[in-house]
């Protein structure tokens, strides 16, 4: 390790630099460690490749921040993977370069207890190039990356492969674990006691690439495993309600709406010395319990239908200020959720979040202050005219993506028709969902593509072969054209053309009802009734 002297200036923080090895040996020996609040492993070995081939080639792959402090021992977890570990008085945490540290670990290690493709990555000889396993097994002559990270690892395994390769290729090899072992990573360490440079150098690193959630630095700076009153407690118990996870992001975006102004501010100052944070989480909790209730009443069963989840915090926030809105106004909210969803949150404003920040300041522009939010009807008027008046051109039903608005508005018309079950009683998909998650999306016919939206439907597998009831009811509420079953042969293709247009047309219908594209954005009857003065009396 190659440590750099920093300027006499304002922290106490150094530069440094670690060798891979020095890395991997730092981790599986638990002398750095990966704290709670960071984000799961998320790359995909196309992810792993593209890091090791920077390396190889000498590009810049990033500096890596670490806070110095006690580490205990027990298990220590980076990834998938986890290690026996000793105590470290001089230990750090990882607070920025999780993903590049896990593929490193995971990628230059032999782990027998981990199978994970995306650290199954070998270096092909001929193309120089890193790859993954063919059918499972090692490329023709191509070297495991595991054993690369110690020279006499490596060259006891030429000794018992070198037979595929000749003698320039030996030398490729050795030149690639040559630049693996030999690359250094820069490191920035912040001593323990520079807790305000960790987390100024914490935000300005997250401000560009792909940064962590506002949630996992709330874990970071607030909250702990044991606190009741944190975005996970809050995800936990409204899990048990059957509508499903909402994300712990979602749930500090709420908190920040509540509590008003523009929610992309900082929480470093969020919360005053003495001011109790639990307390703002069961408020938090209430006010989504309240936009749940109010999602169930529209029509939509559980998350996994939810054409965006970006709604929730507007309307917990919304509900938190006006818990007993005029039906009226609730009318209204409900055309915005709809219109939201099919024509985008916002116009003009940059992306998701911007709109969700206007959105939000909409309902309660001023920080911390409640007291006077704006009027109800206005506050909804003012949401609807964020909304761009556009046709219903992204109704598509050619294909099924369950992660898009247009499949989930698709689903949603399907579940609106209160679908039957296999001895005709009507689907509780609220709770199928919970119980079975996407499984409860099964096709009609086996041997058309999941990707075709007309051949998926609402039905468990175990159910059996949906087209065998013959109960024209049970098929009009799924949607399914009358078939001849005495025919011997039942053309998918026809079947599923004449789904495709019944499943078009009834969206249709379905997102017009609901967006109300006609209504006008006025005042209810009785706000412009008004109270005759009382009768003089002589």
């Amino acid at each position: 390790m190659n440590r750099a002297t920093t300027h006499a200036g304002a922290t106490a923080a150094k530069t440094d630099t670690y060798s891979i090895p020095e890395l991997v040996n730092a981790v599986t020996t638990g002398k750095v460690r990966v704290p709670k609040f960071q984000r799961s492993y998320v790359w995909r070995p196309s992810d792993v490749i593209k890091l090791l081939d920077s390396i190889y080639r000498g590009f810049p792959i990033g500096i890596l921040l670490l806070w110095q402090t006690d580490v205990p021992g027990g298990k220590s977890s980076i990834g998938p993977l986890e290690f026996e570990v000793e105590p470290n008085s001089q230990g750090m945490y990882l607070v920025d370069g999780l993903q590049r540290t896990t593929s490193l670990v995971g990628a230059l290690i032999s782990h027998p207890d981990v199978r994970d493709e995306r650290f199954s990555i070998f270096f092909d000889v001929e193309k120089e190039r890193f790859v993954g396993p063919s059918q499972g097994v090692r490329p023709h002559k191509s070297v495991p990356l595991t054993e690369v990270l110690n020279s006499r690892t490596l060259l006891s395994w030429v000794r018992r492969f070198g037979d595929e390769f000749n003698e320039n290729e030996l030398d490729t090899i050795d030149e690639m674990a040559g630049s693996v072992r030999d690359y250094k990573i820069p490191v920035y360490i912040v001593p323990q006691h520079a807790e305000q440079t960790l987390r100024e150098v914490f935000d300005r690193v997250n401000g560009a690439g792909q940064p962590i959630s506002r949630a996992d630095i709330f874990h970071a700076l607030f909250a702990h495993d044991a606190d009741a009153g944190s975005p996970k407690a809050v995800a936990s118990s409204l899990a048990r309600k059957g509508f499903g996870a909402i994300s712990e992001n979602r749930i500090v975006q709420t908190l920040l709406g509540l509590r008003g102004g523009d929610i992309s501010r900082d929480f470093h100052s969020e919360f005053r010395k003495g001011e109790s944070i639990e307390d703002w989480f069961v408020k938090t909790e209430t006010a989504l319990e309240m936009a749940i209730e109010f999602l169930i009443q529209q029509g939509v069963p559980h998350l996994r239908l939810m054409p965006s989840t970006l709604p929730l915090p507007v309307l917990a926030t919304f509900f938190y200020l006006h818990p007993e809105p005029e039906p009226w106004t609730k009318r209204m909210l409900s055309q915005w959720l709809w219109r939201s969803w099919t024509n985008g949150l916002g116009t003009g404003s940059g992306g998701q979040t911007p709109a969700l920040r206007r959105a939000i300041n909409i309902i309660n522009p001023v920080q911390k202050q409640d007291i006077h939010p704006p009027e109800s009807f206005r506050a909804v008027q003012q949401l609807l005219e964020m909304i761009p008046e556009t046709q219903l051109t992204s109704l598509r039903v050619d294909r099924f993506s369950a992660g898009t608005a247009s499949t989930r508005l698709a689903l949603l018309a399907l579940a609106h028709r209160r679908p039957l079950g296999p001895t005709g009683q009507q689907l509780d998909l609220r709770e199928l969902f919970e119980k079975h998650g996407s499984d409860l999306i099964g096709q009609i016919f086996r041997s058309v593509p999941r990707t075709d939206l007309a051949n998926r439907i609402l039905w468990l597998p175990e159910w059996g072969d949906v087209l065998a009831i013959d109960d024209e009811i049970f098929r009009h509420s799924h949607l399914i054209p009358s078939i001849d079953m005495s025919t011997k042969f039942i053309e998918p293709e026809e079947v599923l053309a004449r789904r495709r247009d019944e499943i078009y047309s009834a969206m249709r219908r379905f997102v017009i009802h609901k967006t109300d594209p006609e209504a006008v954005a006025r005042r209810p009857l009785s706000a412009l009734l008004v109270a005759d003065p009382p009768a003089e009396t002589e």
